[in-house]
C-alpha cells in the first residue's frame, strides 16, 4: 500500500502509528474471515481430490468384475510327451479332462519346376498362366520375351489376394522356380494351367509338387478331428485347440475352473471397497474437542451431502439383492461376503452358529454356483454392473466431483477478487484517515508555531524587581 505522506511530521505526534491501527483495526477482521474462508476451500478441493482417486481406484476394481469374461476363467494344463504341441484358448468352457494327439499339421501346396539352364533371365512366349486354389481362379497374362524373374514379379504382385507368392532358387545348374500357397487345407489344393505358348508348360502342366495341400487332424478322447488350417474351433464345446506340431503320443488335456483366480477377485474387491470405504470415513469424520488440546481435527469434506450419498448408495446397494436372481444367489451374503459394525466388507473364516463360513459359501459358489456367481456381479442388473453406472455419475468428465471441482475453484477465484477489493477499500481507507490526520497535523503544528511564538516574546520581556529601603 502507498504512503501518502509521513503524518505527524509537522506536529511531531506518533500519526503514522496511529493510521496504522486503524487501518489494520479495518484490515484484520476481514482478513482473517477470508483466510478461513480460503482455507476451508483448498481443504475442500484437497477432499475432492482424495475422493476422486479413491472412487476411480475402486471403479478400477469393480470394471473387472462388471465384465462377465472375468468369470469365464479356466486353468489350463496340458501334461504328456509332447505339451508344446498344441495351445489352447477357452469360452465358456465346461470342466473337463481329455486324451489329445495331433497327427497332422494342415499345409499349403508347394510346386516347383523343373531346373530352367538358363537360368532367372531365361525368356517365355507370350500366354496366360492360370491359378486355382480352392476353386479361386488368378490369371497372370505373360508377354512375350519375359523373363523367369519377371513371371515371378508378376504373380507375387498379383497373387496376394489368392495367397500364393513365387520364388526362384538358383542353383550351380540353373533356376528353379517354386509356387507357395500360403491357403491350408485339402479343398484348398493349388494346381497351374497355361494358354497360349508352350513353353508355359515349364511353369504349370510340367510343376512338380512337392507338397499337396492336406487338413491338420487331430484326434479327442479317440474321436478323430479335422481342420483346414490349424485352429480347431470347438473340437471341445468352449475349447479352441491349435496345432503347432504332430505329436507322438496322447497327451492330457486338463480344462477346470480358476477357482484361485477368482477367489482373489472377489477378495481384491473387498479390499478394493474398505480402502474406499475408509477414505470416504477420514473425508467425512466429524471432529470433536473444539479448540481444546485433547480436540481430534474432522475431515475435510465433513458434513459433506456429496459423500454422505455417496456412502448410502454404496452401503445401500451393495447389501440389497439382485431382482433378477430371486430366490437363488441374489446377495453378497451367497457369495460369503459380509458387513461389520463398521460398514465393512469381510469374508469371514468361521461360521455363525451351524452355518457356514464365508469362505465355504464362497468356494460352494465358484465350484457350484458358477453362473448365478457372474450374474451376481457381471449381469445387466448385477452388482458391479449397477454401481459401476452409479461411480460413473460422479467420475464423468461433467459429473459431481467435476462440478463440485469447479465450483470451489470459483470460489477461489472470487476469494482472490474480494481480497483485491479490500485491497482497495483499504487504500481508499487511508487515504481518507491520512487526509485527516495530516489536517490535524497542520493544526497542531500551528498551535506549535504559535505557542512558541509567545514563549519566545515573553522571554524577551524586561524583567520586573523590587528594591527594599
Amino acid at each position: 500500500m502507498a504512503v501518502i505522506s509521513n503524518a505527524g511530521i509537522g506536529s511531531g505526534l506518533q500519526l503514522e502509528d496511529l493510521i496504522a491501527v486503524y487501518v489494520n483495526a479495518e484490515k484484520a477482521p476481514k482478513e482473517a474471515l477470508l483466510n478461513s474462508k480460503e482455507d476451508l476451500t483448498k481443504a475442500q478441493l484437497s477432499g475432492v481430490g482424495q475422493l476422486k482417486s479413491a472412487l476411480s481406484s475402486f471403479q478400477t476394481i469393480l470394471k473387472k468384475l462388471a465384465d462377465p469374461a472375468s468369470f469365464d476363467k479356466t486353468s489350463i494344463n496340458i501334461s504328456g510327451p509332447d505339451s508344446d504341441a498344441f495351445s489352447v484358448d477357452t469360452q465358456n468352457a465346461s470342466a473337463g479332462n481329455f486324451q489329445v494327439e495331433v497327427q497332422q499339421l494342415a499345409k499349403g501346396t508347394r510346386l516347383s519346376s523343373n531346373t530352367l539352364a538358363g537360368g532367372a533371365s531365361t525368356t517365355f512366349g507370350a500366354g496366360t498362366l492360370s491359378f486355382d486354389v480352392g476353386g479361386d481362379t488368378l490369371d497372370i497374362t505373360v508377354d512375350a520375351g519375359d523373363t523367369l524373374s519377371t513371371i515371378r514379379q508378376k504373380i507375387n504382385d498379383a497373387g496376394g489376394a489368392l495367397g500364393v507368392s513365387a520364388n526362384i532358387i538358383n542353383s550351380d545348374s540353373g533356376a528353379q522356380l517354386t509356387l507357395t500357397s500360403s491357403k491350408t487345407g485339402a479343398a484348398n489344393n493349388m494346381t497351374v494351367s497355361y494358354s497360349g505358348d508352350a513353353s508355359l508348360a515349364d511353369l504349370s502342366t510340367g510343376l512338380n509338387v512337392q507338397q499337396s495341400a492336406q487338413d491338420a487332424i487331430i484326434t479327442v478322447d479317440g474321436a478323430t478331428i479335422s481342420s483346414d488350417t490349424n485352429t480347431f474351433s470347438n473340437a471341445i464345446e468352449g475349447v479352441s485347440i491349435t496345432a503347432k506340431k504332430e505329436t507322438t503320443g496322447p497327451n492330457t488335456l486338463d480344462v477346470s475352473r480358476d477357482v484361485e483366480g477368482l477367489t482373489d477377485l472377489i477378495k481384491e474387491f473387498v479390499d478394493g471397497y474398505n480402502a474406499l470405504r475408509s477414505s470416504l470415513d477420514a473425508l467425512s469424520a466429524p471432529g470433536s474437542g473444539g479448540d481444546s488440546d485433547d480436540s481430534v481435527a474432522g475431515g475435510s469434506l465433513a458434513f459433506d451431502p456429496l459423500v454422505r450419498n455417496l456412502k448410502q448408495q454404496a452401503q445401500g446397494m451393495l447389501s440389497g439383492s439382485v431382482a433378477s436372481l430371486s430366490g437363488g444367489m441374489d446377495s453378497l451374503y451367497q457369495a460369503g461376503i459380509t458387513f461389520d459394525n463398521s460398514g465393512k466388507m469381510e469374508i469371514l473364516s468361521y461360521g455363525i452358529g451351524s452355518g457356514p463360513s464365508g469362505e465355504e459359501r464362497l468356494t460352494d459358489a465358484i465350484n457350484n454356483n458358477f453362473t448365478q456367481l457372474g450374474q451376481l456381479f457381471a449381469g445387466s442388473d448385477g452388482l458391479a454392473t449397477k454401481l459401476d453406472g452409479v461411480l460413473d455419475t460422479y467420475l464423468e468428465s461433467d459429473g459431481a466431483i467435476a462440478q463440485r471441482q469447479t465450483s470451489l475453484n470459483d470460489t477461489l477465484k472470487d476469494i482472490t477478487k474480494q481480497r483485491e477489493d479490500l485491497e482497495t477499500r483499504l487504500s481508499n481507507y487511508e487515504a481518507t484517515m491520512r487526509a485527516r490526520f495530516n489536517a490535524l497535523d497542520q493544526i497542531v503544528a500551528q498551535y506549535q508555531s504559535t505557542g512558541d511564538y509567545l514563549t519566545n516574546a515573553l522571554k524577551s520581556l524586561p524583567s520586573v524587581s523590587s528594591n527594599k529601603s
